[in-house]
């Protein structure tokens, strides 16, 4: 009798072994059979293809086509992210300035290698600009988000700086030693969050969630500068059905882009999940008097009831401006998280007990918050001051309780 072969088990066990793969094994599973290669697939989408993120690139937007459209992998996307910094054109003078030393001091290598890393650096920076400009880009996210709502899929959009997640082809396209040379400094945010809100318009696919990460160091454009003022005008409802809600910026947004952001806020009635993380109270420094007041607005005009989730992190706020955001959602909150949260006309005495007779909390984390005196304020902002109680972080409805009676 013959020994059983891996096709000839159960599709469960075969199904079992392939979950135990990975990346590299079930590309090689794929290309054995037509009945490996479903399995493979399915495990290959789920590792590789849950979240795709993209620049704006033409070989990168394609591949995001094809992954949308493909019969198993598209089933398995469930957030597709913008990269929103490009090649900085200015920057050109470097590569430029090798190519023309080549021709001094290097050989017929040096002088390929130069002129292939010019090439490489101006076609970048036509086709980011191309793109973006023509529409031809939106045009290519508008088609793949279709074909998500073609199977009836919901998808959450990011748009981010941050360079750590890797777009698709990122890998294929750093082997090329030209690359590095790129610096992709140039913050584009506004004209990245058009580019999403207006494919998701276009293509009717059913937005579910917006993650939005802007870090001015990396993007390398003043907080009032157009690019990093966001808005979205007209296509703004393209967001009115999200339920989830994620604003990271390194820095305090400027006033423009906090009205939009809280027009975001706003317009969607299903929120559940909210996080708003701006860092712009790193302890022991100032803030800043206009972070006082635009953050209160924000979020106590935007934030609508019936949220479930609540992370607050890295900015001050009143102690009326918490309640009232808070106290929106007596009977659905289950989660929060404040982190760095510097309190403004209030103390954090009288909120603990607050929280432990409103709410039933199934889950709860206070770390690292400060209090702010209006008495203190001077030419340089409010002082900050760390309170001095533990943290808490309890998860459970009885552990959640007996922690915020022990603050107390």
């Amino acid at each position: 009798m013959s020994s059983p072969t891996l096709i000839t088990l159960p599709n469960e066990m075969i199904a079992r072994v392939v979950d135990h793969s990975g990346v590299e094994d079930c590309q090689q599973l794929r290309l054995t059979n037509k009945l490996l290669s479903v399995f493979a697939s399915k495990e290959l989408a789920r590792l590789c293809f849950k979240t795709v993120n993209v620049s704006m690139t033409r070989y990168t937007l394609d591949a995001l086509v094809r992954v949308c459209q493909h019969p198993i992998f598209g089933q398995y996307v469930r957030e597709v992210g913008l990269l929103t910094t490009r090649a900085r054109p200015e920057r050109i003078t470097k590569p430029l300035k090798d190519f023309q030393n080549s021709f001094k001091t290097g050989g017929l290598e040096d002088l390929n290698n130069a002129y292939h890393v010019l090439q490489v650096y101006a076609k970048q920076c036509h086709e980011e600009f191309t793109l973006e400009q023509s529409g031809e880009g939106t045009q290519l996210l508008t088609t793949a988000l279709k074909s998500l709502k073609e199977r009836g899929q919901s998808v959450l959009l990011s748009a981010t700086d941050c360079l750590g997640p890797m777009e698709i082809g990122a890998k294929r396209a750093y082997r090329d030693h030209a690359f590095k040379y790129l610096s992709k400094c140039n913050g584009r945010l506004r004209s990245s969050m058009r580019v999403l809100a207006n494919a998701a318009f276009r293509s009717g696919c059913r937005i579910n969630g917006l993650h939005i990460e802007h870090d001015c160091d990396i993007s390398d454009c003043a907080l009032d500068a157009p690019e990093c003022v966001i808005d979205l005008g007209h296509v703004l409802g393209a967001f009115s059905m999200i339920k989830t809600f994620c604003i990271e910026f390194r820095d305090l947004p400027s006033e423009k882009s906090l009205k939009s952001l809280g027009a975001m806020l706003s317009i969607s009635r299903q929120l559940e999940d909210v996080t708003v993380s701006l860092r712009c109270v790193p302890g022991g420094c100032r803030l800043e008097k206009a972070s006082i007041r635009t953050v209160d607005d924000l979020l106590c005009e935007g934030l609508s009831h019936g949220l479930k989730k609540v992370r607050l992190s890295g900015f001050p706020i009143s102690q009326y401006g918490l309640v009232c955001i808070l106290g929106n959602s007596f009977h659905t909150l289950q989660s929060l998280e404040l982190t760095q949260i510097a309190l403004r006309r209030g103390t954090w005495g009288l909120v603990i007990p607050w929280l432990r007779n409103n709410f039933s909390l199934s889950e709860i984390t206070i770390e690292d918050v400060y209090q702010v005196d209006d008495d203190d304020l001077n030419e340089e902002g409010y002082l900050a001051e760390e309170v001095d109680f533990e943290s808490i972080c309890a998860t459970g409805r009885e552990e959640v309780n007996s922690a915020l009676a022990d603050c107390i």
